[in-house]
């Protein structure tokens, strides 16, 4: 389960059942954040859209043009996220066949743009 506190400074943690454990995931301007299949966080910051899979390095997958609205989880493994422009962005977990496990790093995340609706008068 993702939490998200945004007492002071937006906080994301990682709370998983029937253990103690909870993870520090993020800091910062968190807009949403949506868990994926195979220990993947896909984080809707400000105007960017970054992947976290499990302990390596934040990856930014596609900077937004505009803030971002939110993002969603389509199926186990894809999500799609839409700024304040009407710009969508679609993505998933891309499969090169690396390893017999889904953590490995042949199984990377990327995102596609998909359209962009008409720009906000303002």
């Amino acid at each position: 389960m993702l939490v998200l506190d945004r007492a002071q400074d937006s906080s994301l943690a990682l709370v998983r059942k029937n253990t103690a454990e909870t993870r520090r995931l993020a800091r910062g301007p968190i807009v949403a954040a949506r868990l994926l299949a195979h220990d993947v966080v896909v984080v809707a910051t400000e105007t960017r859209l970054v992947a976290l899979v499990g302990t390596q390095p934040p990856r930014e997958l596609v900077k937004l043009d505009g803030g971002a609205e939110g993002v969603v989880r389509l199926g186990a493994t894809g999500f799609a996220a839409l700024s304040a422009h009407g710009e969508l962005v679609r993505g998933g977990r891309r499969d090169r066949r690396a390893g017999p496990h889904p953590r490995h790093a042949g199984h990377q995340l990327g995102a596609r743009r998909r359209s962009r609706g008409p720009r906000r008068a303002g």
